[in-house]
């Protein structure tokens, strides 16, 4: 199947598996790399980003990191539903390509303010949420005018 984007609706198989033939079987690829994994069939009036979900949850990928393409077009998720967004509304097997690229500044930047405010915390879990969520410890520029820091969490230490 290369690295490109291919569909497949196969009639006789949809036909034959009843209430199957609403469901979506999707491969992905990851990238260059071609890693690839195929979650479990979708329903194909679910949302897109069922399938975002999958690929965080299996590639540790943030949804707001990810790009699919589909043959030689970038797919939007904003509320699509997978059949339909991935050519085989009847349902189908398709297979798409998931690239990892930079989150939205404005997306970065809230993961980077949830992590600083979890190492200030010491909340491990928050820690390894907001790693999850792709927060860079490298790209800290937050501080004090993070939204969610409390008024004692936004004060500067006194010096010595």
């Amino acid at each position: 199947m290369g690295c490109c984007a291919t569909r497949r609706s196969d009639p006789a198989l949809l036909a034959a598996h009843g209430t199957e033939a609403a469901k979506v079987r999707v491969t992905v690829v990851l990238g260059l790399a071609g890693q690839r994994f195929s979650p479990a069939p979708f329903d194909a009036d679910a949302p897109l980003l069922e399938l975002q979900a999958a690929i965080r949850a299996e590639l540790r990928i943030p949804v707001a990191a990810q790009r699919l393409i589909l043959e030689n077009r970038v797919l939007e998720s904003e509320g699509q539903l997978l059949g339909p967004a991935l050519g085989v509304p009847q349902g189908g097997e398709v297979e798409v390509t998931c690239i990892r690229t930079n989150m939205p500044p404005e997306i970065q930047r809230a993961a980077d303010c949830s992590l600083l405010l979890a190492a200030a915390r010491g909340c491990q879990a928050q820690l390894s949420q907001a790693l999850e969520d792709g927060a860079q410890a490298s790209g800290l520029g937050g501080g004090p005018d993070c939204e969610e820091a409390s008024l004692g969490e936004r004060q500067a230490p006194t010096p010595l």
